[in-house]
């Protein structure tokens, strides 16, 4: 963690998280996530329990702040159609508050962030006017940095498992890329539309990094890297 941000916030800080048989990896994050502050969104993906939120057992409706749960089974999975369901929830719901602007962080499900986090990265995309925002993955950087056009720099590129971006833009994931790669081409947008800011240290982790990246989806995944440099006319490595 680098020193101590002052929040600078919006009424609305919702989270997405796609989510298939990690109930204790969700849970965790999920609890963290209210902690700091945001009304999570879950894209259950034909979890074995069906992931649900806690209720209040004498009344059978949900518990203050439970996250809200939208069930798509579709298999092979389309991690961009999932972001888009949620996506769409959170305007709807903050268009029913009469929001204006609101955050949005996208989270693998086994994604564990520090305390701080979402107040940190909120804060840099709002005061550098950013579409979108993350912590510093790797370690890599010491400063504040907004990047604007594409590079090649895996390194300096926007977190894959957990990041933030300016909701109100109506970002909307290209569904052709259904496994891979729709990461990057957020990133992308996210250059062309405002810039991609990283805020140094506040490291997260990706506990289960690449483990279902096989058989009908590590071939998707080609087929991925393929649509990002048809769409792109290259791809970044």
């Amino acid at each position: 963690m680098v020193g101590t941000i002052r929040a600078v916030t919006v009424p609305g800080r919702y989270a997405v998280i796609p989510t298939r048989d990690r109930p204790h990896e969700l849970a965790q994050l999920v609890s963290e996530l209210h902690r700091q502050g945001a009304a999570v969104v879950v894209v259950d993906n034909g979890s074995d329990p069906r992931a649900s939120p806690p209720v209040d057992h004498e009344t059978d409706s949900p518990l203050p702040n439970a996250p809200t749960v939208i069930v798509e089974p579709l298999q092979p999975p389309n991690l961009s159609l999932f972001w888009n369901l949620a996506f769409d929830e959170i305007e709807q719901q903050a268009r029913l508050r009469g929001l204006t602007q609101w955050d949005v962080g996208v989270f693998n499900d086994d994604t564990v962030i520090p305390a701080g986090w979402f107040d940190a990265v909120a804060t840099t995309l709002r005061t550098t006017g950013a579409a979108a925002a993350c912590s510093d993955p790797y370690g890599s950087i010491r400063a504040l940095t907004v990047k604007y056009d594409p590079d090649n720099d895996v390194a300096t590129r926007m977190c894959p498992w957990a990041f933030v971006l300016r909701g109100e833009l109506g970002f909307q994931a290209d569904e052709s890329m259904a496994w891979w790669f729709q990461d990057t081409d957020a990133d992308w947008w996210a250059r062309g539309n405002g810039g991609m800011a990283i805020v140094p240290g506040y490291r997260t982790q990706n506990l289960h990094a690449n483990t279902t990246t096989v058989g009908v989806l590590a071939e998707q995944a080609g087929r991925d890297r393929a649509a990002f440099a048809a769409k792109h006319g290259q791809v970044p490595w």
